[in-house]
Parts: C-alpha cells; structure tokens; sequence
C-alpha cells in the first residue's frame, strides 16, 4: 500500500512540473503531427535587437502558459497551442507584436486559431531597482538624531559639486542603497542607512569616488558601523 502511495505521489508531482507546458518544435519541422485540437503558431523574433521576446497567455479556465523566441539565427519555433480563447498576461522583451488579426498588447484577447500567428519585435526593458529607505540627504548645516540602527553617511562632492553616485547592496538583506553627490551649493551632505556590511553593485563612471577613505569599485566591500563617508571627485 506505501509504495501504491508513493507511487500516486510521484505520479502526481510529475504532472504538476508539465501542466501548463505547450509542445514545441522549429518551423523546419515537417515530420512532427499537430496533436488533435490544437493550432501549430508560429512564434517569430524580429532581427532589429538581440533580445529575447516572451509572453505569458491565459486560456479561459484560467490556466497560463509561455511562448518564448528563439534567437534570429535559423528557423523559429512553433508552438501547438490548443484552440480557444487566450488573454495576453504580460510580455517580456517585447516592443510590439503583430498577428493575423492585428497588433497585440498586455490585456488584449485573441483566438487560436485564428490569431495565425506572432511576429515580435524585441527591446532591452530597463529592469526596475528598487531602493530600500535611507534618511537624507541633509546639509551639514542641519543636526538631525541619528535614527536606531543607523549610520551616519557624509558624502563630500569637493569644490566641484559633483553629482556622483554610488549603489551599494545590505549583504544581510539584499537591500540596495543609492547615494549621491551633491550637485548645488552644499558641499556636503550625510544620509542615514542601516549599520552592516555593504557591497558596491555600481559606481558613477564619470568621477572618482572613495568609501571610508578606500576606492570603490563594482565589488568592492565596505562595513559602516556608527558612521561612514563617500567621496566624489574628479
């Protein structure tokens, strides 16, 4: 009986890693047959940009599936997708999209498998960072209390007012942090930004920049305790 169970278990798991899995094959396919109730599309990369184009569909029970293109070199590949009604969940990737009905965009419905097919023309997409919060900037002119489990960060952008910048990640947590150079009247400045230990994930190309007295460059490894500093120069 345990090993029936086990059986049933492993059965069960191996179908939940293909649900949602569409066969997929290259256009120079000739020999592979359509499955019943399906529409071979085909799924084709413009060669404008190097990135690869992605797409998340919803059928109308609901369940979502990914197409994804293949490089520009070649033949494309063709996805068998059963035929219904579809909803665009989101693209990755993707500058426009053009089927046989016409443009596609996040949120529009199509069929299959009178959609025909995809054509993409791709893009870089910027990716969104997201920045943990930080207290500041304040001019030196003004004495705010550190807060608890902070430290006190003085960024020095010299005579020149250098709008420097310099992102460094929490290795506790992973958060990013961003400071920046002071580009008015104020010299300095000083952030607060929680105690720990820090690595640079980037550092402005233009300027020269320094942490707790070091260079800083991408990798670069920095601990902040009660205070720290951040120099930009040219």
């Amino acid at each position: 009986m345990k090993k029936i169970f086990l059986f049933l278990f492993l059965l069960c798991n191996l179908l939940s890693v293909n649900a949602g899995e569409l066969q997929r094959i290259l256009a120079s396919d000739t020999s592979t047959p359509t499955p019943d109730g399906c529409t071979k599309v085909v799924f084709v990369k413009g060669t404008t940009c190097s990135a690869i184009p992605s797409m998340i569909i919803k059928n109308a029970s609901g369940e979502t599936f990914e197409l994804v293109a293949k490089d520009s070199n070649g033949a494309p590949y063709m996805y068998f997708i059963p035929n219904g009604k579809y909803t665009v969940v989101s693209m990755s990737n993707v500058k426009r999209c053009n089927t046989a009905k016409g443009e596609l965009k996040n949120g529009d419905s199509f069929d299959v498998p009178s959609v025909g097919y995809f054509t993409l023309e791709s893009k870089f997409e910027t990716p969104v960072v997201e920045y943990a919060k930080s207290y500041g900037p304040y001019s030196m002119h003004y004495e705010q209390a550190i807060p608890p489990g902070y430290s006190k960060i003085i960024v020095d952008s010299s005579k020149d007012y250098i709008n420097g910048v310099v992102s460094l990640k929490r290795l506790s947590d992973g958060n990013l942090y961003r400071i920046l150079g002071s580009a008015t009247y104020y010299q300095q400045w000083y952030y607060f930004i929680p105690k720990g230990d820090y690595q640079v994930v980037s550092v402005g190309s233009d300027y020269k920049t320094k942490i707790n007295g070091f260079t800083a460059y991408q990798g670069f490894k920095v601990t902040f305790l009660d205070s720290g500093s951040v120099a930009f120069s040219k």
